[in-house]
C-alpha cells in the first residue's frame, strides 16, 4: 500500500510541474547492477561443491523514467526467486530443498555518465520445499523488508566499483537494523561495444549484516561476459562463470533461524533475458 501511495504522489507530482513522464522507456537498470554480490537480482544455473546447486530466475523491467528531472530517474521494478538444489546419489536429479523471493522496487539516478546511485526497497521471504532436511524449518515465518542506497562509478568500461548502505526497515525474525556492501569488477580487456563479444572479468564483493551479530561476506567471481553491462541499453546478456563464495548462507531460512554459515566453489552460468 505504501509503495502505491508512493507511486500515486510520484505522477500527481510530475502532472503538476509539467515534467515529462516516459511509460516503459530504454532500461539503464543494468549499470546500476553487480557481477560482484552473489545474489544480484540476476538468472543462474551453479553447481556448487559438495553435490549442491543453485538456480534462480531473476530480472528487471523499467516502468517509468522522468527525463526532464535532475539526474533522470527511473523507477524500475527488480526481482528473483534463488532455489538450493542437492544432487541426488545418481546425479541425474536435483532435489529442492529451499526456495527464496526477493522482489522490490529501485529509483535509478545517473548523476553523470560515469557516477551514478540508486534507492532501492527490497522485500525478502524465506521458503521451505520438501527435500529439505532439517523439517524444523517448516512453517516458520520468514519477511525482511530492506532500504539500500547504492553509489557506483564506473572507469573507462574496465573498472567498476561502489557500495550500498542497507537498513532492515522491518523483519520476522528480527535482523540487525544497518548493514552494508562493497563490490568491485575489472574487465583487463576493457568492455567490449558489441553485446555479442565475450570478454574476461574478474569480480569481488563484499557484505555486513547480521542476525544477532553483525557478520561479514565475501563473494569472488571470474569468467566470461557477454551482453551489455555498462550501456544504457537493455539486452540479453549471458556470463560462464567460476566463482567462491564465504560467509552468510544464502538460504535465508538456514541463516535467519539456524546461524548457518557457508563456504562453497561453484561454476555454471548467470544470464540476462
Amino acid at each position: 500500500m505504501r509503495v502505491l501511495l508512493g507511486l500515486l504522489f510520484l505522477l500527481l507530482f510530475t502532472r503538476e510541474t509539467s515534467a515529462e513522464v516516459s511509460i516503459l522507456p530504454e532500461s539503464r537498470h543494468e549499470q546500476y547492477r553487480t557481477y560482484g554480490l552473489f545474489i544480484d537480482q540476476q538468472s543462474a544455473l551453479l553447481f556448487k561443491s559438495s553435490g549442491k546447486a543453485w538456480g534462480s530466475i531473476g530480472g528487471a523491467i523499467t516502468l517509468l523514467e522522468f527525463p526532464d528531472l535532475k539526474y533522470k530517474p527511473q523507477l524500475t521494478v527488480h526481482g528473483s526467486a534463488n532455489a538450493a538444489f542437492t544432487i541426488n546419489g545418481a546425479g541425474d536429479t536435483l532435489l529442492t530443498e529451499t526456495i527464496d523471493a526477493r522482489a522490490g522496487l529501485s529509483a535509478d539516478l545517473e548523476f553523470t555518465p560515469d557516477w551514478r546511485g540508486s534507492v532501492m526497497w527490497t522485500h525478502q521471504s524465506g521458503h521451505i520445499s520438501d527435500n529439505v532436511p532439517d523439517r524444523d524449518l517448516i512453517g516458520s515465518n520468514l519477511g525482511n523488508e530492506v532500504i539500500a542506497l547504492r553509489l557506483i562509478h564506473d572507469i573507462e568500461r574496465r573498472f567498476r566499483l561502489g557500495g550500498s548502505l542497507r537498513a532492515v526497515v522491518s523483519a520476522d525474525p528480527g535482523m540487525i537494523v544497518l548493514g552494508g556492501e562493497q563490490f568491485l569488477e575489472w574487465f583487463p580487456e576493457q568492455y567490449p561495444d558489441s553485446s555479442h563479444q565475450f570478454t574476461p572479468f574478474f569480480a569481488f564483493g563484499t557484505e555486513e549484516y547480521g542476525r544477532q551479530n553483525m557478520e561479514f561476506s565475501w563473494n569472488a567471481q571470474v569468467g566470461l561476459s557477454a551482453g551489455n553491462h555498462f550501456f544504457p541499453k537493455k539486452v540479453s546478456a549471458l556470463r560462464v562463470v567460476l566463482g567462491y563464495y564465504h560467509g552468510v548462507d544464502p538460504r535465508l531460512k538456514y541463516y535467519e533461524f539456524k546461524n548457518a554459515r557457508s563456504s562453497f566453489a561453484y561454476s555454471g552460468l548467470m544470464f540476462e533475458i
